[in-house]
């Protein structure tokens, strides 16, 4: 009994963390669509206070490895490119996809990345992916097709901008999972991601130069920005690690796949976004490839 109450507490930890990634999103549409804030500008303060709030949290803990890894060279150039190919281009190139799209769009777009994924670990162990994992490869590519053509491959139904930036997302989120795992081995993952936010704010701060924009100070542009920076980052990136630990990495991966489907019904629902039957599909191709990845791995284990 009380093991089954465990699970509960990881599957009701899980799919609260997929809600509020999900309304990460739709609160970046409303954003960019009733304030003058900038994708750049949102995702460097956005990292930057997360960065500063996990480091704080890091130092709260008496964590001894908040200082050890500019202690050797190697895990330096390591932690930098995680920093800036793994989280910033992850949050750059998702509220990218957003103003080019939707949230909805956006969000099943990026969550081809499970499947590319596979495709990272058949390379890299160089064995011949299985029939799931074919199977999950062609849905997910039917569902990319269907929502940029919506089943006419001779023009795109949406921006290229906003298709190029949602699948960059996705391969940017594949080095965000894959490169750290070292760094985590040696070090605390808490220092890491405090330390590559905290690094990544900056770096696109400076890159960008979006320090230069005028700061506007309307309860909106204020309110949104520190709504997506607390509930879209900071809760479920403390949360989700527990969520992992009691239910398992798969079994998390599986049930966080609310995000998309979240995202999309908010996004009709408060936001009047309009999907067409073909986007539906779309959406379900990929979700259901998702499902088939994750369970294939579940089988296994």
């Amino acid at each position: 009994m009380q093991k089954e109450k465990k699970q509960q507490t990881g599957l009701f930890i899980v799919l609260s963390c997929g809600a509020m990634w999900g309304l990460s999103g739709i609160l970046g549409q409303l954003l960019f669509q009733t304030t003058t804030v900038s994708v750049a500008w949102l995702s460097s303060i956005r990292m930057i206070l997360s960065g500063i709030a996990i480091l704080t949290l890091t130092i709260i803990k008496k964590d001894k490895s908040f200082f050890l890894v500019w202690k050797n060279k190697k895990d330096i150039f390591m932690l930098l490119l995680f920093s800036i190919f793994g989280v910033m281009l992850v949050q750059y190139t998702y509220f990218a996809a957003i103003a080019e799209s939707n949230a909805a769009t956006a969000t099943v777009l990026q969550y081809t990345y499970p499947v590319l994924m596979l495709l990272y670990t058949a390379i890299s162990t160089k064995k011949i992916p299985s029939l799931y994992e074919i199977i999950a490869i062609i849905f997910a590519f039917l569902g990319v097709v269907l929502i940029a053509t919506h089943g006419n491959i001779h023009s795109l139904s949406i921006k290229t901008m906003a298709l190029f930036w949602g699948l960059l997302s996705a391969f940017a989120f594949v080095f965000f999972t894959v490169s750290p795992q070292k760094l985590y081995q040696k070090y605390s993952i808490l220092s890491i991601n405090g330390w590559a936010f905290f690094i990544a704010g900056i770096s696109l701060l400076l890159g960008t130069r979006s320090y230069l924009e005028p700061i506007e100070y309307s309860f909106p542009a204020i309110g949104l920005t520190l709504a997506i920076t607390i509930v879209g980052t900071l809760i479920p990136f403390l949360i989700y690690g527990i969520g992992v630990q009691i239910l398992g990495n798969v079994k998390a991966s599986l049930f966080v796949t609310v995000e998309p489907i979240f995202s999309a019904i908010m996004a009709f629902l408060f936001l009047k976004v309009s999907f067409t039957k073909i986007d539906i599909v779309g959406f379900f191709c990929i979700i259901g490839a998702i499902w088939l990845a994750a369970l294939k791995s579940l089988k296994q284990s």
